[in-house]
């Protein structure tokens, strides 16, 4: 799934690259999160441009 977050207590730029967020905390306090609604093949797109980039896991 790929969502969206309305930022409504921050503006994000303290995050680094690969940082792992806890949404419904972050709904919890009042951020907007949407699922945003993809296709296969767009979903395949997002994956593939970041592949290079996510951490390799052991």
């Amino acid at each position: 799934m790929l969502y969206a977050v309305k930022g409504k207590l921050g503006k994000g730029e303290d995050l680094v690259p690969d940082t792992m967020l806890h949404l419904k905390s972050m709904q919890d306090a009042g951020e907007e999160i949407y699922n945003v609604p993809v296709s296969d093949e767009e979903m395949k797109n997002v994956v593939e441009s970041v592949y290079g980039e996510l951490p390799e896991v052991e």
